[in-house]
């Protein structure tokens, strides 16, 4: 007499595993990309604290920041060979290009009572997560937002409800195009 009785899985059953094993993977893809947000978070703030404090000790012999502005087209090349930054440095000469980790542009310029890191491309979530580590700045603008000496309120005032992007739309060729274009985030330090 033959068995009836069969080993293995039925199809739901295999379905059901699969399933379990997608929803594991998603949850700690999850996981794993807000690490990797926090660790550029954390290593955009950090460069900013480092070059704040490589500027002013590149200048602490001099009476103001002036000097910044007249570097010209050659800033950004002069402030990677003082180490000024480092990892954030693309090409050589009147090319070179400051990026940070989230893929935007870093300016210095002079301000009369001391100078600014600007950093273009941050969210407005990007935005109140480096400024609130408290690195040392004085103030902070975004759009027509400033504040000097800014409190923690202020600094999500500043982030969140003036967004760090917008859309703008133009005309080309008799067709409308729109992009999203992003405020730059300017940290004053004297």
């Amino acid at each position: 007499m033959k068995s009836t009785h069969e080993n293995g899985r039925t199809l739901l059953e295999m379905i059901g595993v699969i399933s379990l094993i997608a929803a594991l993977t998603m949850g700690s893809l999850k996981v794993y990309n807000g690490m990797i947000e926090n660790y550029k978070i954390n290593k955009v703030a950090r460069s900013l604290v480092n070059a704040a404090t490589n500027i002013k000790k590149l200048y602490s012999w001099q009476r103001d920041y002036s000097e910044i502005t007249n570097k010209g087209t050659s800033l950004n090349d002069f402030l990677c060979k003082e180490k000024i930054f480092t990892e954030e440095c693309r090409g050589s000469g009147v090319t070179t290009r400051l990026i940070h980790d989230f893929g935007g542009k870093i300016s210095v310029a002079a301000l009369t009572d001391g100078f600014s890191i600007s950093y273009e491309g941050l969210t407005s979530e990007q935005c109140f997560k480096v400024a609130r580590q408290n690195i040392g700045f004085f103030g902070i603008k975004v759009r027509d937002q400033e504040f000097d000496n800014p409190t923690l309120e202020n600094i999500q005032t500043t982030c969140t409800s003036q967004s760090t992007t917008q859309e703008t739309c133009s005309i080309v060729g008799g067709s409308t195009v729109c992009k999203m274009q992003t405020a730059p985030v300017l940290f004053k330090f004297n």
